[in-house]
C-alpha cells in the first residue's frame, strides 16, 4: 500500500510513499515525520469512533487540534487531502451483495488496483466534511464533488454526469461518506446498481428503441472496462442488439454520446466503489497499533481490574493487566518468544492483592531464575516492554483468526533509553516476526520513527546477511524547507548499503 498527504500541517504534498514491511522515518526534530506517522493513529481513532465527519482530529491516541490547526497555513485552496494506492484482496468483493448477473457492479468486481483521494474542508462552524472523493481505476477518473449541504456532483474523466437527487451521508462509522439516492418521500443508501434507470434510458436513447431490461443487460454484458480504449471498442463492436449496434458504429472516443454513456455507467457503480474502499480502509486502520514515544514509567505495584484487555494501550499504562490476562498457554509461548529474541521475559505476578511486573533474565547456564521487579531495573525496560508485548500479542491474536488482516504497527522512537545491543535485538525480533508472519500468510508492517544510527546500520547488516531483503525496507528522510516538509526517498541496496543517503545525515541531527 502507498499513502500520501496534502496540506496536513507541514506536509504540503508528499506524493505517494510505499508502506513496506519495515518503513523508517528519519529527520531532525519538527521536520514533519511525527505528522506523517501520527496520521495512522489519527485514522484509527476516526474509523473506530462514530463521528459527524470523516476525521476525529482529537481523540484517544493523538491530538491534531481541529481542521484549522491541522491545515498547512500557507495553502491557498484550504483543503487537506489523504490519498491511498492499494490493491483489494480477492475476498473483499465477495462480501457484498449484487443484483443481476450482468449488473455493472458485477462487471467492476474484478478491478482491484485502486487509487483513492479524499479532500477535506471545513464549514462556517469549523466542522470537517469531505468535499471531494476521487477514484482512479484503470485509466478512468471518477470525481465526486460534495458541497456543505452534502449535495453531490459526479464527473467521469472531467465530464459532468447527468445524475440528480444524490447526496453524501456522513452518519456511518466509516471514513468515507456513503452515497444516498433521494426520492420524493425518502432517502436511502444507493445500492450496487445505483442509477440503473438512467443507464437503461441512455442505452434506449442511443438505440432509439424501447429495449426490455433483459436486452439492455445483454448489451452491457459485452462492455469491457479495462481502459477507455477497450470500453470504447467494446461499445462500438457490440452485437448484442441490432439497433444499438447500428447506432454506435460511427461513434468516436471523444464523442459526447460515448462520454455520457461511459459517465453514467461508471457513476452507477460509485456506491459500490465507495463501499468497498471504505470497508477496506476502515478495516486496515482499525487494526493500527500505535506506541507513543514516552511510555509510562514503571511502578512497583499495579491495581488489578476485572477487565478483558486485548491490546497494550499506546502509552503502555495497562501493560500489567495485559500480562496478567494471558492464559497459561499464552504465558508459555510469550516466555519462549522473549527468551529466543531478548534473553529475558516479563511476567505479571499477584503480590499482596496487587500486580507486580517482574523481568526474568536468562543466565549463562540458560536458567531464568534471575528475577527483578521492573521498577528496580533501568528505565529502558519500561520503554521496550510495552512494544514487544503488543507485537507478540498481535501476532498471536492474528494467527488465531480465520480471516487474516493487515496489521500496521506505528512506533515512535523505540530506541529511547535502550543500549545499542538491545536496539539490535529489537530489530532482529522484528525481522523474525516478519518471517513468521510471511509463513502464516499474515501481512504485518512496521512504521518506525527513529533517530538511531544503530537501528539503521543493523537493518543494513541483516540485508547483507540475507535475513531480510532490501525491497521489504523503505526509508523516508524528512527535511524542513522554510514552511513545508520535503521527503527524500532512500533505502538499501541488495548488499545492505544505503542508497540515496545524504552525506553526514546523522551528524546533522
Amino acid at each position: 500500500m502507498k499513502i500520501g498527504f496534502k496540506n496536513l500541517r507541514s506536509l504540503k504534498d508528499t506524493g505517494f510513499h510505499e508502506i513496506r514491511s519495515l518503513t523508517f522515518l528519519l529527520g531532525q526534530n519538527s521536520s514533519g515525520k511525527s505528522t506523517f506517522l501520527r496520521a495512522f493513529p489519527l485514522l484509527r481513532q476516526s474509523v473506530e469512533t462514530k463521528t459527524k465527519g470523516p476525521i476525529l482530529w482529537y481523540g484517544s491516541y493523538v491530538d491534531f487540534g481541529d481542521f484549522k490547526t491541522a491545515l498547512w497555513d500557507k495553502t491557498e485552496d484550504k483543503t487537506i487531502e489523504f490519498s491511498f494506492d492499494f490493491e483489494l484482496p480477492p475476498e473483499r468483493g465477495s462480501r457484498l451483495y449484487y443484483t443481476g448477473t450482468n449488473s455493472l457492479s458485477n462487471k467492476m468486481r474484478k478491478y482491484r488496483k485502486i487509487q483513492f483521494f479524499i479532500k477535506l474542508n471545513s464549514d462556517k462552524n469549523n466542522s470537517t466534511y469531505a468535499s471531494e472523493l476521487k477514484i482512479i481505476i484503470n485509466d478512468f477518473e471518477i470525481i465526486v464533488k460534495i458541497d456543505q449541504n452534502q449535495n453531490v456532483e459526479i464527473f467521469v474523466d472531467n465530464h459532468k454526469v447527468k445524475a440528480e437527487n444524490i447526496k453524501a451521508y456522513n452518519g456511518m462509522n466509516g471514513f468515507i461518506p456513503q452515497i444516498l439516492s433521494i426520492t420524493k418521500d425518502r432517502m436511502y443508501l444507493g445500492n450496487y446498481n445505483h442509477l440503473t434507470k438512467e443507464v437503461h434510458q441512455i442505452i434506449r436513447d442511443i438505440s432509439k428503441m424501447e429495449y426490455a431490461d433483459e436486452t439492455i443487460a445483454r448489451i452491457i454484458s459485452t462492455f469491457n472496462f479495462d481502459s477507455n480504449e477497450t470500453l470504447f471498442n467494446s461499445v462500438k463492436n457490440s452485437d448484442a442488439a441490432t439497433k444499438f449496434s447500428k447506432n454506435v458504429k460511427d461513434l468516436n472516443i471523444d464523442s459526447l454520446v460515448f462520454k455520457e454513456l461511459k459517465g453514467i455507467m461508471l457513476a452507477s457503480s460509485i456506491a459500490y466503489f465507495v463501499s468497498i474502499i471504505d470497508q477496506y480502509l476502515s478495516d486496515m486502520f482499525k487494526a493500527v497499533s500505535y506506541i507513543a514515544p514516552l511510555r509510562a514509567t514503571a511502578d512497583r505495584y499495579y491495581r488489578p481490574q476485572e477487565l478483558s484487555i486485548d491490546e497494550v494501550d499506546f502509552q503502555g499504562k495497562n501493560l500489567a493487566l495485559v500480562l496478567a490476562n494471558f492464559s497459561d498457554g499464552e504465558k508459555n509461548r510469550f516466555k519462549e518468544w522473549c527468551l529466543n529474541n531478548f534473553d529475558f521475559y516479563p511476567e505479571a505476578t499477584l503480590n499482596g492483592g496487587n500486580i507486580s511486573i517482574y523481568v526474568n533474565f536468562k543466565q549463562d547456564n540458560s536458567t531464568t531464575n534471575l528475577k527483578h521487579n521492573i521498577i528496580d531495573l533501568g528505565f529502558g525496560f519500561s520503554q521496550i516492554l510495552p512494544i514487544i508485548t503488543q507485537i507478540w500479542n498481535s501476532v498471536e491474536n492474528n494467527n488465531s483468526r480465520q480471516k487474516k488482516i493487515t496489521k500496521i504497527f506505528v512506533i515512535e522512537q523505540p530506541e529511547l533509553h535502550l543500549h545499542p545491543k538491545l536496539q539490535t535485538k529489537f530489530i532482529d525480533a522484528l525481522i523474525n516476526v516478519l518471517s513468521f508472519c510471511k509463513s502464516k500468510e499474515m501481512d504485518f508492517k512496521f512504521i518506525i520513527e527513529t533517530h538511531s544510527e544503530t537501528i539503521i546500520n543493523t537493518v543494513g547488516n541483516r540485508i547483507y546477511s540475507q535475513k531480510i531483503t532490501a525491497d521489504n525496507v523503505n526509508i523516508l528522510l524528512f527535511e524542513r524547507k522554510d514552511s513545508f516538509t520535503d521527503i527524500i526517498q532512500a533505502g538499501f541496496s541488495n548488499e545492505g548499503l544505503l542508497v540515496n543517503w545524504p552525506y553526514g545525515f546523522f551528524e546533522e541531527f
